[in-house]
């Protein structure tokens, strides 16, 4: 049993902000650090209350769609209690940090774009501790102060990216790599930019050969693939061409890619084949339409992430290509009668 007689529950003097008798939550912020497959948490939980407990008394739990965490403790700390509180008197600052694996999740495997990530906080309380405690209160103001405690909630809301999309042939893309978390008044992310470009293609007749660049301070390419689709003017089949990178690359400020293949235009089948020898890039002699769409898996900021770059295209066709062309016909022979021989 705890001996000390400075343990005590009291009535708080007033609360214009709800009906709770002894305690309430009246706000969570804190910091939330992406590090490789971890998210960190650094939260500070502002108690309304007149009371004085055991460490560890009090716990947290955590849940959101992807995982959850329970019976996390949290403890009084000293630091300068928030403008917005509105009993500045009354409030305890409890502190907590802790760590969630996201690799043991579905987080990684699902792509997330700008998607609401609701944590949701409920509170509990260690009841082996408080029995076991003297306090001058009897049973039943115990209970509705144990209740009390059981009711608190509170959500934190921020949108939250592993994979970003972009069909502007330039602009850039921010990537949150830390968050401050609010209850209040909201959260707001720190960001690291990655600026890309991409050539217009539009009413060409020339080989694509440069497809995207990216500027950013540092990252790795796991991989890459670019998947072209594309449908000539005299047909309403859709064909496909894919070209991949799969060899990791550490990268400083810039990054390109190129379509560094020679590639040849099957006018009986409608499809564009890489071959040894032909014209270097992407090109279609007539008419045609399509656009492609660059995929890059990478670590940035110790973040994995996923990107997709879409650009269009259209070739204007070559009125050289369609009168130089030879038409290759098959002939029969059935006599050679008004042949010579030679």
């Amino acid at each position: 049993m705890f001996c000390s007689n400075n343990y005590y529950i009291k009535k708080l003097p007033q609360n214009p902000i709800n009906t709770n008798k002894y305690i309430y939550v009246d706000s969570i912020d804190g910091n939330l650090i992406f590090d490789h497959n971890y998210w960190v948490f650094d939260l500070n939980f502002y108690v309304i209350q007149n009371l004085n407990l055991p460490l560890n008394i009090f716990n947290i739990n955590l849940e959101n769609n992807f995982f959850s965490l329970t019976e996390q403790n949290i403890n009084i700390t000293q630091k300068q209690i928030p403008y917005w509180v509105v009993q500045q008197d009354n409030c305890s600052i409890y502190h907590t940090n802790f760590l969630v694996d996201i690799s043991q999740t579905k987080m990684l495997e699902t792509e997330l774009e700008k998607y609401l990530i609701n944590l949701y906080f409920s509170f509990d309380i260690n009841l082996d501790i408080l029995n076991k405690i003297q306090i001058d209160l009897d049973q039943d103001e115990l209970d509705k102060f144990v209740l009390e405690w059981y009711g608190q909630n509170k959500i934190i809301k921020f949108d939250y990216s592993n994979f970003y999309s972009a069909n502007e042939t330039s602009g850039n893309i921010n990537i949150t790599k830390s968050y401050y978390l609010n209850s209040y008044e909201g959260c707001y992310g720190e960001d690291e930019i990655l600026y890309y470009s991409e050539k217009d293609y539009q009413n060409i007749d020339e080989a694509i050969n440069n497809l995207l660049e990216i500027k950013v301070d540092e990252a790795t390419i796991n991989s890459w693939k670019c998947n072209f689709f594309y449908q000539t003017y005299d047909s309403l089949e859709t064909k496909q061409l894919t070209i991949e990178n799969k060899d990791q690359q550490t990268i400083f400020d810039n990054f390109k890619i190129s379509f560094d293949y020679a590639t040849y235009f099957n006018e009986q089948n409608n499809e564009l084949i890489l071959t040894e020898s032909g014209i270097l890039g992407f090109y279609i002699p007539i008419k045609c339409s399509g656009y492609y769409e660059i995929e890059i898996d990478m670590y940035l900021k110790n973040q994995y992430k996923k990107f997709k770059f879409i650009n269009k295209f259209n070739f204007t066709g070559n009125d050289q290509y369609s009168i130089n062309k030879f038409n290759i016909k098959n002939a029969w022979i059935n006599s050679l009668e008004g042949f010579n021989k030679i």
